[in-house]
């Protein structure tokens, strides 16, 4: 998962990805809120 979020961080794509992995990140843009299918637990 970490080397889609490299790619979509190079602006070769979109992509869902945790919420986890992007946080804090400046090179990534969150396009929705949370999507209530794909909560866990963690």
């Amino acid at each position: 998962m970490a080397s889609v979020l490299e790619l979509v961080a190079l602006g070769m794509g979109v992509s869902i990805v945790p919420l986890l992995l992007a946080a804090g990140r400046k090179d990534v843009l969150r396009l929705t809120e949370p999507l209530d299918e794909c909560e866990t637990e963690l």
